[in-house]
């Protein structure tokens, strides 16, 4: 499915939108960003739950599905991890300052628990972006063990108890970091799109008919939660319905895309392809970068007495350059060398 690579790319375009270029000219839009977050529990949830039901029963099931998630996400994940910890060593700036103290909950994928019950200004900000990849993980842990054995009916019940619960959750604590960085808080749009990877192999036509549904029902709590709290994120307002909203919107998106409900050829385009391609590359170095080089830099052009407009222009194309150079770079002389182990050492049965 070509066309999820591209929404890959639409999802990260947006998380970088609202991570680093939340200042400058586009400063007022950048806010509703977080939602490409959202994008990619939904992509991750459809994707992984299709390998596991297309697996289950199979021989080497649990061992296979985590070693072929090790090899796409650890070396790049913990490459990073061990390359701030090294730079606090030497050159302990803010914003790498405090991490080393508290690395533990990083290699260990639960840095997210953290957030939640400690805020986002308890360490240097360096890594305040691991908390979704941490909940991915953490879902790749436990998700194979539900689908293995959980019959049908009740595969379907746990994933829509799960997803109420999710929801009941942010509207009794609706206050971030807790409603947007704890695990069984967002677990909706891991579901939400394990649902539907389901519904497409056992409810087909259910997916073509409410798709549609969702992705309207999602604009319009979205639209509803910002008018209601007059901002784009991390408002009570935002966490108790605009979460809800995206999830809606993207699992009808994912709907509407797979089953050919005329957003298939957008997300087909090359460039969004192509960004998809370096996708987690990207998400994993642009924030480490944004406050390792953009803030300082631009900084310290405004202090020289630069045009704020020209320092923010210029900064933000140096960033976005060595930002597409570094996930290039990672991804063809790294992450595809460990990709190409995977049929070697852990390979899926083929059909016949």
């Amino acid at each position: 499915m070509v066309a999820l690579d591209g929404m890959r790319g639409m999802a990260v375009l947006l998380v970088i939108l609202s991570h680093s270029y939340n200042a400058g000219p586009l400063a007022h839009w950048a806010d509703l960003g977080w939602i490409g977050v959202d994008l990619f529990f939904v992509l991750s949830g459809f994707l992984i739950s299709g390998i596991l039901l297309d697996t289950r029963g199979q021989k080497g099931y649990f061992k296979r599905f985590i070693i072929r998630r090790a090899l796409r996400i650890f070396p790049l994940y913990y490459l990073t991890l061990a390359t701030i910890f090294l730079l606090e060593a030497l050159h302990p700036v803010p914003a790498v300052r405090g991490l080393t103290e508290h690395q533990a909950w990083f290699w260990s994928y639960m840095p997210n628990l953290f957030f939640a019950f400690h805020g986002w200004a308890s360490m240097g900000k360096a890594l305040n972006h691991f908390w979704s990849l941490a909940i991915e993980e953490q879902f790749y842990l436990a998700w194979p063990w539900v689908i293995a054995f959980a019959g049908e009916r009740w595969l379907v019940r746990f994933i829509l108890a799960g997803i109420g619960f999710s929801i009941l959750l942010r509207f009794i604590h609706p206050v971030s970091p807790f409603s947007y960085a704890f695990t069984l808080a967002r677990l909706d749009g891991l579901l939400a799109g394990a649902l539907l990877a389901w519904g497409l192999r056992r409810r087909s036509a259910w997916v073509a008919r409410y798709a549609p549904i969702a992705f309207m029902l999602g604009i319009v709590l979205i639209i509803s939660a910002a008018l209601a709290g007059r901002a784009l994120f991390r408002d009570p307002h935002m966490m108790r319905w605009g979460v809800s909203g995206a999830t809606l919107l993207f699992a009808g998106l994912v709907g509407l895309t797979v089953k050919g409900g005329g957003f298939d050829r957008f997300f087909r385009m090359k460039p969004l392809c192509w960004l998809g391609r370096y996708s987690y590359g990207l998400y994993v170095i642009h924030w480490p970068l944004y406050v390792l080089l953009f803030l300082p830099l631009w900084s310290s052009l405004n202090a020289q007495g630069w045009d704020p407009h020209t320092a923010w222009t210029l900064t933000a194309l140096l960033y976005s350059l060595l930002l597409l150079a570094l996930a290039m770079a990672s991804y063809e002389w790294m992450e595809k060398r460990f990709l190409a182990l995977k049929d070697r050492i852990a390979p899926y049965d083929r059909p016949a």
